[in-house]
């Protein structure tokens, strides 16, 4: 079987069948032409296929290309910066919620060490009182 796909502009590989898009219609190197079906949704989809190939081996304008660099590191330091933030305020909210945790347990602890020292405190001077 002739291969006419490596010829022709841009050959794009669906199955067994290579279709080429060339001159306005499409072509096949297979001989099952009930394969190729040749409705508008596969012409789009070789027009954009073709639209980005005829772009994608042309070099861009160091300028434009530089820019672009700048706008892509830019973007990049925002979204290391917002994810920083976000686990900043996780932390943060952490760090409160265990304190409010830990302040109740410790109020806790505080009233019931005050009651304690205050009944050993009383009795305590309450007996040198009557000696």
């Amino acid at each position: 079987m002739q291969n006419n796909a490596a010829v022709l502009p841009g050959a794009v590989r669906r199955g067994c069948t290579v279709y080429a898009y060339a001159y306005g219609q499409e072509r096949t190197t297979s001989t099952r032409w009930s394969q190729v079906k040749t409705h508008l949704s596969l012409r789009a989809q070789l027009d954009g296929y073709f639209a980005s190939a005829a772009t994608r081996g042309r070099k861009k304008s160091p300028v434009s290309s530089g820019v672009n660099v700048w706008k892509k590191k830019e973007k990049k330091k925002e979204r290391r910066k917002q994810k920083e933030n976000a686990d900043f305020r996780r932390l943060i909210y952490f760090y409160a919620r265990s304190l409010i945790t830990a302040n109740l347990f410790i109020t806790r602890d505080i009233t019931i060490a005050a009651r304690v020292f205050s009944f050993f405190y009383f009795y305590y001077f309450s007996f040198f009182f009557f000696i």
